[in-house]
């Protein structure tokens, strides 16, 4: 092997690392940016969820001064509004919701 094979063979080595090292910087970049995102969809959605049940808490309470015997305000009656809302939600996402595990699968 002569000293110009040598060289050419470090040359093409040395810029298949170089472009590997760019092609998983890309990869790391759009990594960021991605999880950047899912972060501040998660935020907004954390946000959103805390003024829902403010909001809910509040109406709960009118409730309470204009029919304090209305049905949502009987805890079990509550809590078989809320799961099969929940079901309705999952299964409108498709997923199925089992109420007594209170397990999460994908339909198939």
């Amino acid at each position: 092997m002569s000293n110009r094979d040598y060289s050419n063979g470090l040359a093409a080595g040395s810029a298949l690392a170089a472009a590997t090292a760019k092609r998983a910087q890309n990869t790391v970049g759009r990594w960021q940016e991605f999880s950047g995102r899912l972060e501040t969809k998660l935020v907004n959605e954390e946000v959103e969820r805390s003024v829902t049940i403010a909001y809910a808490k509040a109406l709960r309470d009118a409730l309470k001064q204009v029919a304090p015997s209305h049905p949502l305000l009987n805890s079990t009656e509550a809590e078989k509004f809320l799961n099969n809302a929940r079901a309705q939600a999952f299964a409108e996402k498709g997923f199925d919701y089992n109420q007594v595990t209170n397990q999460v699968s994908p339909r198939r």
